[in-house]
């Protein structure tokens, strides 16, 4: 029984570690790049796997950070339509640890901590 557990684990293991992982590039109507991240395709379904960057329409990055299995995972930073540094925070399993940290479009730090328990990835303060 116990080998049987273990052929089991190995064939599973085997098919997981098979998925390729590719850079898939999303664009908008005006044919700017919107977002670009890692992943994988199963069954017709996406997965994200890997880094993750999402643009505004003019081109300036608006966030990026790193999902493993479609959850958010490790520190994630937003950034203002100007550039500018707009929100720190860390995941765990698509779950924020802690707080945040929060700028104002001119890069002032915004006092206070805000929770979020949402697992999008697209935040607009």
């Amino acid at each position: 029984m116990k080998l049987f557990l273990i052929f089991i684990l190995l064939i599973t293991f085997s098919v997981l570690s098979a998925q390729k992982i590719k850079t898939f590039e999303l664009k908008y109507p005006s044919d700017t790049i919107k977002e670009v991240f890692e992943g994988f395709v199963k069954k017709k379904d996406t997965t994200k796997q890997g880094s993750y960057k999402y643009y505004y329409e003019n081109g300036v990055l608006g966030q990026e950070g790193q999902f493993e299995q479609n959850q958010l995972q490790g520190k994630w930073i937003l950034y203002h339509e100007n550039g500018v540094l707009k929100q720190e925070m860390f995941f765990e399993k698509g779950l924020l640890q802690g707080g945040s940290k929060t700028y104002y479009n001119d890069g002032t730090f915004l006092e206070g901590q805000k929770k979020w328990l949402h697992q999008d990835c697209h935040w607009h303060l």
